[in-house]
């Protein structure tokens, strides 16, 4: 790709590392516009494995400097960690990670303030969030097949073609209270579909 030298481009990320942010349709800046929350990865070559962690931070696009505030284990070079800013909640960004239960993963989301450090969590990750800053939205990240979309440490096994249809599904995060729901199931989202679904041995999820 030829990039054109007629306008004043400026590399905002320091040397050396790759950073990213993922996903495409979400806003990385915050309400001042100077900083851009990012991950510095160490490799772009293939999909994270287990173990593999990602720096979790942000860019200050007057210094060109990254700050970085945490690590996490729940990315993926296409979706990031899901950082969003929470606005209703100054300089505040939430990003999922998983932590180590029982002697098993789980997905979360954590809060990070800029000016306290980690505040709490959400014990759900989270996909997106209302422009409003009021609701989260939650799901599966398990069943969402590896090309580039989940994470390595997600628990639900990938070759399960039937998942729980009444009792998974979007999930709805009251970001205020962390209070978490159902609201719409597989079976209604199917039921909803305007076109007919052969579910015999099809492979389900939502992304």
């Amino acid at each position: 790709m030829e990039i054109s030298s007629t306008f004043a481009w400026k590399n905002l990320t320091p040397e050396p590392g790759h950073f990213t942010f993922g996903y495409y349709d979400r806003i990385p800046w915050d309400a001042e516009g100077r900083l851009h929350l990012a991950l510095r990865i160490l490799q772009q070559e293939h999909l994270p494995l287990p173990g593999e962690v990602a720096d979790v931070g942000y860019v200050d696009r007057v210094t060109c400097s990254f700050t970085k505030v945490g690590e996490t284990r729940a990315w993926c070079h296409q979706q990031g960690a899901m950082t969003l800013w929470l606005r209703q909640r100054p300089r505040t960004f939430v990003y999922n990670d998983f932590v180590r239960e029982g002697g098993a993963w789980r997905p979360i989301a954590r809060i990070h303030s800029l000016d306290e450090g980690e505040v709490g969590r959400y014990e759900v990750p989270l996909y997106t969030v209302s422009r409003d800053g009021r609701w989260g939205v939650s799901l599966n990240f398990g069943r969402i097949p590896r090309r580039g979309y989940s994470y390595a440490l997600a628990p639900l096994p990938r070759d399960d073609p039937a998942p729980d249809l009444d009792g998974d599904g979007l999930v709805l995060v009251d970001l205020a209270t962390g209070e978490v729901g159902l609201i719409a199931s597989y079976r209604q989202l199917i039921a909803a579909h305007p076109f007919p679904y052969d579910l015999e041995g099809a492979y389900l999820w939502l992304n």
